[in-house]
């Protein structure tokens, strides 16, 4: 008796093709298999597991070569972007952009830098103040409950009724 969801040949082979095609292009796997599953109203998972655990092994060769493209591919983009688009003034040019970028960061760097400094000395300057405020607060209420003790205006000073 044969299961509704087995896979069968045309299956293996969409996903072979579709898991090799990506791998070409640089795309990952995973892509591939949301993609064959959609085709086949498969999960992602199922289609990962089939690859993995029987099509995968059998492929070794594939895979290999279908990396092997994809490196040629890289390089050929590569060589082409060096040999056709860069000429020695262009890359004097970035040259001189990078550097006026870098004075340019360097001058916010200091300014930056010159502003934390200044909040800096501000905060600690509050602080000082604070501590020194707390402590004539502290100072002065003491003197209130010397006074209050004093005039007998305090909790301490009163008799309970009886």
């Amino acid at each position: 008796m044969k299961r509704r969801d087995e896979w069968n040949n045309e299956d293996d082979k969409l996903l072979v093709s579709t898991v090799l095609q990506y791998i070409r292009t640089g795309k990952t796997q995973l892509q591939a298999f949301e993609d064959v599953g959609d085709k086949l109203l498969r999960t992602p998972a199922a289609c990962g597991f089939r690859w993995n655990s029987n099509l995968r092994h059998k492929n070794i060769d594939q895979i290999i070569l279908a990396k092997q493209d994809k490196l040629k591919s890289k390089m050929k983009i590569g060589n082409k972007l060096l040999n056709e688009t860069l000429s020695l003034e262009d890359i004097i040019f970035a040259l001189k952009q990078s550097v006026q970028a870098l004075h340019s960061i360097e001058t916010l760097k200091q300014s930056i830098s010159t502003k934390i400094r200044s909040v800096s000395h501000e905060i600690e300057r509050i602080k000082s103040e604070l501590h020194v405020s707390s402590y004539q607060n502290r100072d002065a209420l003491a003197k209130l409950i010397i006074k209050a003790d004093e005039l007998g205006l305090s909790e301490r000073n009163k008799k309970p009724a009886i």
